[in-house]
């Protein structure tokens, strides 16, 4: 009974001692504990502050900062704005300049361009008073040449009336002879059995075709018709006088380009018209209207002229 009751007071004893153990070792561990977290505690207090005094540095840097950037970002617009209003001022100064400049050239263009206007009025004038002159002269000179073709066309016409009034029916025969033959051959009137009136207009329609007509006259065609109508044939045209035919060549051929010349005005030698008759037909516009054989009745009637005055 002694031994259990010891037993159990051993037990108990221990049992008190283990709880007083357990009991202060767990005050020991919460004090530690206390004493951990008053640390943690004090860490974390000192790592706020430093968070906060980094934070309110890093604010004060960044307002720092901005404040920079503002001030600087100032200066460059008041820089920008000074160089806008720089700029500004020079592109209107040389705005100024070239307008100044632009008037100036103007200016110097009008009076340039009035300068032209008034050489080109006095120029255009003195054209205009030199036209008028020239026209003047060339009316003149246009009046002076109408009346001398007045003249050698009134002189003409007296020649041409001399040679009417000089043997008529001889005329009417030469004029045949000589027009009618420039295109074809004469017709020998006796193969054809017209009447008077018939060859009339066998005349007038030949007149009307005949490239040359401007060379004769209507009066020179009646002529023509008037020979016709007392139906002479070629053979009689033959016949007569040579030296009156050569006569009729001389005075109807030469007074077609200009009046005839006096040949008791010139001193020439039967060669020497000769020469001329030769000089006048080679630079004679209608030549072709007159052949060589009658060039030389036409020589030949100067050279009995000039033989008859010598």
């Amino acid at each position: 009974m002694k031994k259990s009751s010891n037993v159990y007071t051993i037990l108990i004893v221990f049992l008190l001692l283990t709880q007083q153990i357990i009991s202060g070792c767990t005050t020991t561990v919460t004090k530690d504990i206390q004493k951990e977290e008053l640390v943690n505690e004090k860490l974390a207090k000192e790592e706020l502050e430093k968070e906060t005094l980094a934070k309110e540095k890093l604010a004060k840097e960044k307002l720092a900062k901005e404040k920079l950037t503002k001030e600087k970002l100032a200066k460059e617009k008041l820089t920008k704005e000074k160089l806008a209003k720089e700029k500004l001022a020079k592109e209107k100064l040389a705005k100024e300049k070239l307008a100044k400049e632009k008037l100036a050239k103007e200016k110097l263009t009008k009076e340039k361009l009035a300068k032209e206007k008034l050489a080109k009025e006095k120029l255009a004038k003195e054209m205009l008073a030199k036209e008028m002159l020239a026209k003047e002269k060339l009316a003149k000179e246009k009046l002076a040449k109408e009346k001398l073709a007045k003249e050698k066309l009134a002189k003409e016409m007296l020649v041409k009336e001399e040679l009417y009034k000089e043997e008529e029916d001889l005329f009417g025969q030469y004029l045949y002879r000589f027009i009618c033959t420039t295109c074809h051959p004469l017709p020998d009137t006796d193969d054809y059995d017209y009447t008077p009136e018939e060859w009339s207009e066998i005349a007038e329609s030949m007149y009307d075709t005949m490239e040359h007509r401007k060379l004769i006259t209507l009066k020179e065609i009646e002529k023509i018709k008037d020979h016709l109508k007392k139906e002479l044939t070629k053979e009689e045209l033959k016949n007569k006088d040579e030296y009156l035919f050569g006569h009729y060549l001389y005075r109807f051929i030469c007074t077609a380009c200009h009046p005839l010349p006096d040949t008791d005005d010139y001193d020439y030698t039967p060669e020497e018209w000769s020469e001329i008759a030769d000089s006048m037909y080679d630079t004679m516009e209608h030549r072709k209207l007159i052949t060589l054989k009658e060039i030389e009745k036409i020589k030949d009637h100067l050279k009995n002229k000039s033989q008859q005055q010598q």
